[in-house]
């Protein structure tokens, strides 16, 4: 009985390390993005822009969830095609300075933070796009109200 007890703790603690287990919230932090702009000292540093991401996982279903990006004009898509697996999870939204392009975002969790990379392009295996960067993502969890 108590190895049975024992197996049962152990897939129970494999199914709280599962990624909707600790994504599933409202997030809001900076992402980095392409630099713009040579500084003085000769630095040329990403951009670093605002966001926040609700994600849900409705009953066993997939991830869905919303990204708004806040900039000189605040811009809102829905995530698309997401796919978890026991690290992490990907999906799509549409590009906030692009319409027809689509941002690769991949995320989990670690100490409680919201990390994860993004870039350019449709969802690819692994979970990111095509495009030649990755950019960091990084977020805290935004306290129900």
């Amino acid at each position: 009985m108590l190895k049975l007890c024992a197996i049962a703790f152990g897939l129970l603690m494999l199914v709280d390390a599962h990624p909707r287990h600790t994504l599933a919230g409202t997030w809001e932090g900076l992402f980095n993005g392409q630099p713009t702009q040579l500084q003085p000292d000769g630095s040329y540093p990403e951009t670093r822009t605002k966001f926040r991401l609700t994600l849900q996982f409705p009953g066993s279903s997939k991830l869905i969830g919303t990204l708004t990006v806040f900039g000189p004009q605040t811009h809102v898509s829905q995530i698309k095609n997401p796919r978890c697996d026991p690290d992490a999870c990907s999906f799509e939204v549409v590009d906030y300075g692009d319409e027809n392009t689509p941002q690769a975002w991949r995320i989990w969790t670690e100490n409680g933070e919201l990390l994860g990379i993004r870039n350019r392009g449709p969802l690819r295996p692994y979970g990111t796009g095509p495009g030649a960067r990755l950019f960091k993502i990084e977020a805290r969890r935004v306290k129900s109200k």
